[in-house]
């Protein structure tokens, strides 16, 4: 049986990070290197690691019994929080490639070709584009750029 440390250890001997873990399990990586650290694993979480990487973790008995007694019904994890590229003034690591990526939309490439360019998901780059104002041409002959303007 693990407790927080020998996580840690685990994944540092496996060859693991911390956030990939937790992308793994749906966690923060803030929230799961604090729980890991302080050793403060709920129930919820000792079942992931089990689920997911066959880790037989003890969970700690006072959230344990905090969460059992708040509830009737298993907790679900919170949803993943921003990745950790994200930028939290609003920019994206598109925009250094905004006039190339105007040129792919209006040249008709599909938004997978251009999500796989600039590695990035197709349902971000379309969520990109829309905050931009960008859109693939409607008619032949006006550009996305065009549209824009």
């Amino acid at each position: 049986m693990f407790d927080g440390y020998s996580v840690l250890l685990w994944i540092s001997q496996n060859g693991h990070t911390i956030t990939e873990i937790a992308d793994i399990i749906g966690y923060t990586r803030p929230r799961l290197s604090q729980a890991l650290h302080q050793d403060q694993i709920t129930l919820p979480l000792a079942r992931l690691l089990d689920t997911h990487f066959q880790l037989k973790v003890i969970p700690s008995a006072s959230l344990t019994l905090e969460i059992e007694i708040k509830h009737d019904r298993p907790v679900r994890p919170a949803m993943k929080g921003r990745s950790a590229g994200s930028r939290s003034d609003g920019s994206s690591k598109l925009d250094e490639h905004l006039e190339e990526i105007a040129e792919l939309v209006a040249a008709g490439v599909t938004q997978k070709e251009i999500a796989e360019r600039y590695q990035t998901t197709p349902s971000n780059l379309h969520d990109w584009l829309k905050r931009r104002g960008l859109k693939a041409p409607r008619s032949a002959g006006q550009t996305a750029v065009e549209k824009s303007e």
